[in-house]
């Protein structure tokens, strides 16, 4: 023991690591067992849990007993990734989630740590002395697939994490770790899939798809082809258009499309970007001058505006039930799935109005 510090304080300091570990809600042990473990009297005990309770981390119940309470000192963390060359809508959608937490953390007065992955915004460069460094058992909130580095340390030290999952290309690399976390899934896979069958139901038999999503495993690209299958739809390779990020891309292809409708006919139009927001305004000022007017879809969550039906992904619920879970009685293993859904249904059912 530490003759410069008193009994209580000292007992005080280790009964505070105990608790940190503890669920919110949690039976702490009673005064005599704390007696008998430490081998200290009852007064000593008592002043040292006390002192906790002062500081928010222990609540006395008459007749109950003492329990740990959501205090400053159980902190939850946040991850931060760095997206590196991934787009600014990676970014944008992980802000969203942010801070959603943050708002919660804040009325609920709990402490929000936020935590860098990454001091040069590499995936190959991840802080791992600083999550091994974490106390055992502490929560933590990811988003996205960026952190894999840090999944098996996560792991050894039994944190408490909420993973949320935006359906990446290589998930099953880290579906053996889902079992031990909370894994909320924003099902993007789906959404594209009850797309395709609104737009079946609105009339649409020909359904073209403008992207710039490369690989063949991302959860529009496997939407798309799904939901043409549960619709009785055929694929049409012509209608399923790939465009990159030059400047003069889009409008190539969509003049390929038009000038090969007559063979190759499409009544609505879907259209997909990694970036922030979608090529929508060349597209409704070329259908404008063509004299075209059929459905348009964004599928960025961050266009939702009047004149064009929009994709609503629901990053901020996603981080709502993320805190959720951190701050339960009992952190418990589990799997959420978060439905999108499509904004200005009704410009849908006779296409939309292009605008000069």
């Amino acid at each position: 023991m530490n003759k410069h510090i008193s009994l209580s304080e000292q007992l005080a300091n280790d009964l505070r690591e105990k608790a940190k570990v503890m669920d919110r809600g949690a039976r702490f042990p009673s005064e005599m067992s704390l007696c008998r473990r430490y081998q200290v009297s009852r007064m000593t005990v008592s002043n040292a849990l006390q002192r906790l309770v002062r500081e928010g981390m222990l609540e006395r119940r008459q007749g109950s007993g003492t329990y740990v309470t959501q205090s400053p000192l159980q902190a939850i963390h946040f991850v931060l990734s760095g997206p590196e060359n991934s787009s600014f809508a990676l970014l944008q959608s992980m802000l969203t989630v942010y801070e959603a937490v943050h708002n919660c953390a804040v009325n609920a007065r709990c402490r929000f740590v936020t935590l860098s992955a990454s001091a040069t915004n590499s995936m190959m460069d991840t802080n791992v002395q600083s999550f091994k460094q974490l106390p055992k058992r502490s929560k933590i909130i990811l988003f996205g697939y960026w952190f894999r580095h840090l999944f098996d340390i996560m792991l050894e030290r039994e944190h408490k994490v909420v993973f949320i999952d935006t359906q990446h290309e290589l998930s099953e690399l880290y579906q053996d770790m889902l079992p031990k976390w909370f894994h909320i899934e924003i099902d993007r896979r789906l959404a594209m899939i009850d797309l395709i069958q609104t737009l079946h139901r609105k009339g649409c038999r020909n359904i073209a798809f403008l992207h710039n999503f490369s690989h063949c495993r991302n959860p529009f690209v496997q939407g798309y082809h799904l939901g043409l299958v549960e619709a009785g739809l055929p694929f049409v390779p012509e209608l399923f258009c790939y465009y990159n990020d030059s400047g003069d891309s889009v409008p190539r292809l969509l003049d390929t499309m038009y000038l090969l409708r007559k063979q190759f006919p499409f009544d609505a139009l879907i259209i997909g970007s990694t970036g922030n927001s979608t090529p929508i305004n060349t597209v409704q000022h070329f259908f404008f001058t063509k004299g075209l007017q059929i459905p348009l879809v964004s599928l960025s969550p961050f266009e939702i505006m009047p004149g064009y039906a929009s994709l609503f992904i629901p990053y901020a619920e996603a981080g709502f039930q993320a805190f959720k879970r951190m701050i339960a009685h009992e952190f418990k293993p589990g799997h959420l799935r978060l439905q999108c859904q499509i904004k200005g249904e009704d410009a849908l059912e006779n296409g939309m109005p292009c605008v000069e």
